[in-house]
């Protein structure tokens, strides 16, 4: 699935990517679906949006918002590519990477009825959001959750919020750190996390998803 949008930061950096019968001229890896057993899909989802909508769908949203909100420009930050834009670069890394814990996997597949709308406020220009934002997404597309109630939101270097525009009537926490969870759960309730405990995204669902 191509996401309109996917390839601005590119652009701006001037790179070219081409694939042949030999491989990608540009001696780049492929680190997309293929890497993770999905041979079908050769696509390297950093350059092109090429998110298995099926295996992938939290990744897949999640894409496309980054995107659209990266081209929201912040007049703070006059890097080219934007900080932004470079969040949407690097995503895939820390997605692939993470290998969340097994056993909590299963608990939280025994506790997905209970599971809400998640709200993820971070800052695209910070090294911790870059890092912990991806492993969620993981987590929720292992999961298979529904990729729909995952929302996130950035923080400017101007110290305005940045929000896809069906994004801005949702329920986010009006006083919170650069990195801050609310997880929801059918039946209204919810709880805050931030900090280290969002390193570890499917140690808090599982503290939340028992409420």
């Amino acid at each position: 699935m191509l996401l309109l949008g996917s390839c601005s930061w590119l652009q701006h950096l001037g790179h070219r990517h081409q694939d042949t019968e030999h491989g990608n001229v540009d001696g780049h890896e492929h680190h997309g679906p293929a890497a993770l057993g999905h041979p079908h899909d050769e696509q390297d989802h950093r350059m092109y949006g090429g998110w298995d909508s099926s295996e992938y769908p939290t990744a897949v949203n999640l894409y496309r918002a980054m995107n659209l909100i990266a081209e929201i420009r912040d007049p703070a930050d006059s890097g080219r590519p934007s900080r932004a834009e470079m969040f949407v670069a690097t995503f895939s890394d820390a997605y692939v990477k993470y290998k969340p814990d097994s056993i909590i996997m299963l608990q939280l597949k025994g506790l997905k009825a209970n599971a809400g709308v998640v709200l993820f406020s971070g800052a695209s220009w910070d090294v911790a959001t870059q890092v912990q934002m991806p492993r969620l997404a993981r987590v929720l597309d292992l999961l298979r959750a529904d990729s729909s109630d995952f929302h996130y939101r950035a923080l400017g270097l101007n110290g305005v919020w940045h929000y896809r525009a069906d994004m801005q009537s949702l329920s986010w926490p009006s006083d919170t750190s650069i990195a801050t969870v609310d997880v929801f759960v059918k039946g209204g309730k919810h709880k805050l996390y931030s900090g280290d405990r969002l390193m570890r995204p499917e140690m808090y669902l599982l503290d939340s998803w028992r409420l």
